[in-house]
């Protein structure tokens, strides 16, 4: 089947359910922003997504919530180039039409809940988007050296600020 016709079916589903889905998250991909067992809010509402928006998106018989990296147009239609921020590769080109919606809220096991909308997590967005690309350039500096320890654990520390 192709991969199209999948994606028209789960925006039928979705639209039956109303402009949002929680989504039990059963990956460590997006770590430590997302870890496994959270549940991830998705807005199906409007679709204007940009670089550093955290999507879900139908990929093969999955539905993956990776941040979106790049976006750019291929015969007039949107592409976006994903990739989890615990991966060391990029997604393969995402289809427009196979985006689910953004993700505007984690929601942790303990009930704690982040709200990606807030102008500061757009900007640690944006800041994972510029890591990704040092990386490209630098990558035993950034996955394995002193720099990429000290970012992981200033990360950790952001994050640990944002929960309490």
């Amino acid at each position: 089947m192709p991969s199209s016709l999948i994606c028209e079916a789960v925006f039928d589903i979705k639209k039956t359910i109303g402009d949002q889905t929680q989504l039990t998250v059963r990956g460590w991909s997006m770590r430590p922003l997302i870890e496994f067992g959270d549940v991830v809010v998705v807005d199906h509402g409007s679709l204007v997504l940009k670089a550093g928006d955290i999507i879900a998106y139908k990929h093969e018989a999955r539905i993956i919530v990776h941040r979106i990296i790049r976006r750019f147009e291929v015969n007039g239609r949107i592409v976006y180039i994903g990739k989890g921020d615990a991966n060391s590769k990029i997604d393969p080109r995402i289809s427009h039409d196979c985006v689910l919606g953004r993700v505007h809220t984690v929601i942790k096991p303990n009930n704690r809940t982040l709200h990606l909308t807030k102008p500061s997590w757009r900007f640690v967005g944006k800041a994972f988007i510029l890591w990704v690309t040092v990386a490209r350039f630098f990558p035993r500096w950034t996955t394995h050296g002193v720099l990429g320890r000290k970012l992981r654990h200033l990360l950790g520390r952001v994050l640990s600020l944002a929960w309490n």
